[in-house]
């Protein structure tokens, strides 16, 4: 397998096609594999352009401005090739997975195209029987595992949160770590001592399901271990990216003072040190499954390519899978896992299941990594527990009725269970619930208990649509903080602080203010500005439950030069409030990052600059719109029909037969400062006509 890596920069990463020579006795042979970037054993994961040939595409950062095509046809195998351009922070690969017709020694090589602004360097890892699980010989060790995966990883940049605080970072997800030869192990192999300064300072280790979370510090009496030559250094934070130290301090290879060498002449460059971590508690290893995560202050001192081993006694496949487009009924569909591979080289085995074969879904290829279909055409209704399944999904209601009413005590308690917690009670839990048969003390526990917690949030991560990020979940955490903690929800609009991955309130930078999740970066990367709407009516359409609707006579007047801010344009009904929100918004950018200037320099003016005279937000910048959105009558409607969506899966029936309901949830919820917790138990108790 040979992956290559965009490295962050302004510049353009290419990736054409990857061939294989096997090689006898040091002599290239004629057996020879060619993967091209449009073949199946090629996937990319990421922002990846393709280019023709011809290069008939607009280039303007590659000619300083103006347009056309490159100025000589590119030298590249097949028709085309791939480019990712200008990347900051986001991850970008390619791979090639070479299906070789025998095993033995082979060259490889890597075809790209000389083009204008080419990155002057980017990484390019090869995985296979020898190049992964062979250790680093110059580093002594005790008896090694089965086999160790090695990852590269950038102390040159702190593992920041968006506040600029130090925060743990994900490593490797899952390896099984049995005893004492199984271990992180952090080298300076490859790094030239004399120019760059390696960093060793805590690594957490976080049980796989269920367990307690296990941390080491470099000045940990028990887990850690390292060679001679590293020192301590206490780090001053005094650049940028500069994080600080977990504990005291942080060790440094070579000796160092705030991250610069001390006298690079005496550093012996052939000189070999590591840094080992293990899962040790109480004097004792506690072997099982773990996700490894490092702290890291970073600067610029420091290498941006350091290597970590693992030292495993399991390590499962690293699986990815390319998503499929849509097919019609009786094209041949295909599916591949070809960039799927496993850390430590082993032969891979495959084996692909469905559950459809009452629609007549044949899979062929199951015990390859491109298994193909070809799509049914579906009857109706469908047969069998499909039919029973989707009609569920479809219709949630119908698994219990509204009206609780003769039920059996066991079904109460399972249906708010279910709803609460997202599972079914403990035996304990029925016993408990059958000696009185009240829902209020077990709701009550329901309300106070782990298994709330991760439910909710969970519920929070699909209603603000997370990509699973530590930086994504960053609202969904403050969501559920909010809820557990028995705060106001008004604070998810206007909290100056936020909630880190370990579930801490911390601060945030100034220029936040209370705003809550409007200025969380994914909040604001997701929901584009100027010259579009789409964050103010996102905005909007959460806080007050404001619909927006494009009809047709707006389509056709979009063709035509109109003010949206005039009172006589139909546009103004949407736009008095979209866009003055719109200008308010214009403090932060595209990548959600705080100006005060625009890209030409120009003061930027993010108050709601006048434009519509009976705004009712007005004021500067976000904070502004939230601290009066929140006072408004539209904001607590908001608030009970989306927590009862979420309790539910349905909003409530305000204008048909549930405004009574309503009505009394919108009193209970001003009486108690819109409170979450309280608002969902009483929910359910007027669910279940208890008092």
């Amino acid at each position: 397998l040979v992956r290559l890596v965009a490295r962050p920069g302004d510049h353009v990463t290419v990736f054409d096609a990857v061939k294989f020579v096997k090689v006898t006795n040091g002599i290239e042979t004629d057996d020879v594999v060619v993967l091209d970037n449009l073949d199946p054993e090629c996937t990319v994961f990421g922002e990846w352009e393709p280019i023709l040939k011809d290069g008939e595409i607009t280039r303007r950062r590659a000619y300083g401005g103006g347009s056309g095509k490159y100025k000589e046809d590119l030298h590249i195998v097949g028709s085309n090739h791939l480019e990712a351009r200008n990347l900051e922070n986001r991850l970008v690969y390619a791979t090639a997975v070479a299906r070789l017709p025998s095993d033995g020694k082979y060259n490889v090589y890597l075809s790209w195209p000389v083009i204008p602004g080419g990155a002057p360097a980017t990484v390019v890892e090869v995985h296979s029987a020898t190049t992964s699980d062979t250790p680093a010989p110059t580093i002594p060790h005790d008896v090694p595992s089965e086999g160790f995966a090695t990852i590269y990883f950038n102390q040159s940049e702190s593992t920041l949160s968006e506040d600029g605080q130090t925060q743990w970072e994900l490593f490797h997800d899952e390896v099984y770590l049995a005893g004492k030869s199984d271990f992180l192990q952090i080298t300076n192999h490859g790094v030239d001592s004399t120019k760059k300064v390696i960093v060793a300072d805590a690594v957490k280790f976080v049980p796989v399901g269920h367990g307690e979370e296990i941390i080491i510090d470099n000045a940990s009496e028990q887990g850690f271990e390292k060679s001679d030559g590293w020192a301590p250094d206490k780090l001053v934070r005094n650049s940028p990216g500069r994080g600080k130290a977990y504990g005291d301090d942080v060790l440094h290879y070579p000796p160092s003072k705030n991250g610069s060498p001390l006298d690079d002449n005496k550093i012996d460059p052939d000189k070999q040190v590591w840094a080992r971590y293990r899962p040790v508690k109480n004097g004792e290893y506690h072997p099982g499954w773990y996700s490894i995560y490092v702290w890291t202050p970073g600067g610029l001192a420091h290498p941006d390519r350091v290597r970590f081993e693992i030292y495993g006694s399991a390590f499962p496949p690293i699986i990815s899978t390319e998503i499929p487009p849509i097919y019609a009924v009786g094209e041949t569909a295909s599916l591949n896992a070809t960039a799927t591979y496993h850390p430590i080289g082993k032969q891979l085995e495959y084996r692909w299941t469905h559950t459809g074969h009452d629609i007549g879904l044949h899979l062929e290829g199951v015990d390859t990594p491109t298994p193909q279909f070809v799509v049914p055409l579906l009857r109706s209704p469908r047969p069998g527990w499909a039919g029973l399944i989707e009609a569920l999904l479809q219709h949630p209601e119908s698994l219990l009725r509204d009206d609780s009413t003769g039920l059996a005590p066991r079904i109460r308690l399972a249906r708010v269970a279910l709803d609460l917690i997202g599972r079914i009670p403990t035996e304990d839990e029925f016993l408990r619930f059958e000696e009185n048969d009240h829902l209020g003390p077990m709701i009550d526990a329901y309300l106070d208990s782990e298994d709330f917690k991760n439910f909710f949030f969970h519920r929070a991560r699909t209603e603000l649509r997370s990509r699973g990020t530590e930086e994504s979940d960053e609202p969904a955490r403050l969501w559920t903080y909010i809820a557990t903690n028995d705060l106001s929800y008004r604070e998810l609009f206007t909290a100056d602080y936020s909630i880190d991955s370990s579930w801490r309130k911390i601060s945030r930078p100034p220029e936040h203010g209370p705003t809550g999740i409007l200025t969380m970066k994914d909040y604001l990367v997701s929901k584009p500005g100027l010259p579009k709407f789409t964050y103010p009516a996102q905005v909007l359409t959460f806080a007050m439950g404001v619909q927006f609707e494009v009809s047709d006579a707006v389509e056709e007047a979009r063709q035509k030069v109109v003010s949206t801010t005039d009172p006589d344009s139909m546009c103004y009904s949407c736009h008095k409030l979209l866009t003055p929100l719109a200008y308010q918004r214009e403090g932060w950018d595209a990548e959600g990052n705080y100006r005060t200037v625009d890209n030409e320099g120009n003061h930027i003016d993010d108050s709601d600059r006048g434009v519509i005279p009976d705004y009712p937000f007005k004021g500067k910048g976000l904070g502004a719109f939230a601290t009066q959105v929140v006072k408004k009558e539209l904001f607590v409607r908001s608030f009970v029909n989306l927590h009862h969506d979420m309790l539910f899966h349905r909003q409530l029936r305000v204008h048909e037969d549930q405004r009574d309901e309503y009505k009394q949830l919108y009193d209970f919820s001003v009486e108690n400062d819109l409170k979450i917790r309280p608002l969902l138990k009483k929910m359910i108790l007027m669910r279940h006509e208890e008092p």
